[in-house]
């Protein structure tokens, strides 16, 4: 293993050179196991692509609209009514 000559710092060099493979090794592994969880990802997302109710949840809607137009029109007296249009000129809304 050594020639005996600076035997420290060879068996050093040697010991640093497989501590790297190790860790090269472990990275590795790593990216291969990103790799197969990607893959397997884009095999689920391209299994529920054409049907967007696997993909989506979208609720009933709880909204309670109410009429712009018909609110404007029966609050004309309303001094909110004269600042918020002010500068504006409204056409008939009846």
């Amino acid at each position: 293993m050594t020639n005996k000559r600076n035997a420290e710092r060879q068996i050093a060099k040697r010991f640093r050179r497989l501590e790297r493979a190790s860790l090269a090794l472990d990275r590795k592994r790593l990216h291969e196991r990103k790799r197969q969880t990607r893959k397997a990802m884009e095999q689920e997302d391209t299994s529920a692509e054409g049907d967007s109710d696997l993909r989506y949840h979208i609720s009933a809607s709880k909204n309670n609209p109410q009429d712009i137009f018909s609110t404007i029109c029966n609050n004309k007296g309303d001094p909110a009514f004269h600042v918020c249009f002010f500068g504006f000129e409204l056409v008939n809304l009846n």
